[in-house]
């Protein structure tokens, strides 16, 4: 019992006290959404970050995988546009889907 009110604890939520006028009420707001929300910003990093590690530039053959090769495809086409430098004289054909 908190305040004499019947309180359960609850994650994710958190209880404010409001002054609207003369009185005061309890406010309850979720951190979900701001959780969801960051979690949503954090995969395009995981995403470039784990292209950044796995990527060996200039090689002829720059994933260990064909599915690698597929999913980091787009980053790839920036990458090559970006720096060329890094990845040399080592141009492989176009790869299409």
């Amino acid at each position: 019992m908190v305040d004499g009110d019947d309180w359960r604890w609850q994650p994710f939520v958190a209880v404010t006290n409001v002054s609207k006028g003369n009185r005061t009420m309890k406010e309850k707001r979720s951190f979900v959404p701001v959780a969801v929300a960051i979690v949503l910003l954090l995969l395009p990093v995981a995403y470039v970050g784990s292209y950044l590690a796995l990527v060996e530039h200039g090689s002829a053959l720059p994933y260990r995988s064909e599915a690698e090769r597929t999913f980091f495809w787009p980053l790839e086409q920036i990458d090559r546009k970006l720096r060329p430098d890094a990845w040399g004289q080592c141009l492989p054909e176009p790869y299409y889907f």
